[in-house]
């Protein structure tokens, strides 16, 4: 079956990227990494994306209530994964540490008003926010009957899957030989 909408839900800092390289080799659906939905001008957050659209952007987690509500169980889900300790880790090693993500996460969200790459207590925002982001996904694909979950660091098997799922064609060659490579790590 083909699907009109894809999106592919993660915490970020897990291949999502590469992922999209990937998807880049599929010739019926266009595939974009953080393609940018901004605020329009009734100050809502686009989340209208074109038909035969593979979308990669872990904001989209924090607007699983308007997906639902847009595209529910028309869409279908990749839950994108890797070894939590692994993204956590690579959260910190960013070096915009302190204008992204974990910052908004831990000041934000938590109100810690001392949040500062220095402090040495900062991992556990990363390791809080991966786990929150993971349940919140979860919850979110309990009710959704096309879907299913990518491991980042076994890819090979689960994007053949996913590939034959969505029905895509192209070049699945030259889209699994895309996750021999890195892009976008964190130094």
């Amino acid at each position: 079956m083909k699907y009109k909408n894809i999106f592919i839900l993660s915490a970020g800092r897990c291949g999502s990227m590469t992922l999209i390289k990937a998807c880049n080799h599929i010739t019926n659906y266009t595939s974009v990494h953080e393609s940018g939905r901004f605020l329009e001008s009734d100050q809502k957050y686009n989340l209208i994306y074109p038909e035969n659209h593979i979308e990669s952007d872990n904001r989209l987690t924090w607007f699983l209530g308007t997906l639902d509500k847009l595209y529910g169980n028309d869409a279908f889900y990749l839950k994108l994964t890797r070894e939590k300790e692994k993204i956590s880790n690579s959260y910190l090693k960013r070096k915009t540490l302190n204008q992204g993500i974990l910052q908004a996460f831990a000041v934000n969200i938590f109100q810690q008003k001392k949040w500062s790459i220095s402090n040495s207590g900062y991992d556990w925002a990363a390791k809080h926010y991966v786990d929150t982001v993971y349940n919140n996904i979860d919850f979110f694909l309990k009710n959704k009957s096309n879907k299913m979950e990518l491991d980042i660091d076994y890819p090979i098997k689960s994007f053949k899957e996913f590939w034959l799922k969505i029905n895509a064609e192209g070049d699945l060659k030259s889209a699994t030989r895309e996750f021999s490579k890195k892009y976008n790590s964190s130094k």
